[in-house]
């Protein structure tokens, strides 16, 4: 059933989403206060992506829920 706010089974959908800078091997140049934690990076992926819509689909996320223009 679709409720209108989740999309409906096997209906696909797309987004961009910038998980900020997070502490990997490839950000170890920058100071550590700087990274984000990868599991909360992790997190903030899946919150965003369980948002995804026909309505919201092809947008640009930034890691907190901000939708960045393109």
């Amino acid at each position: 059933m679709n409720d209108g706010k989740r999309r409906p089974y096997g209906c696909p959908v797309s987004g961009l989403i910038d998980p900020g800078p997070v502490d990997t091997d490839m950000m170890s140049m920058l100071p550590k206060k700087m990274l984000r934690p990868v599991e909360t990076a992790g997190s903030d992926l899946i919150r965003i992506t369980d948002q995804l819509s026909l309505e919201n689909s092809g947008t640009f996320w930034t890691f907190d829920g901000s939708v960045l223009p393109w």
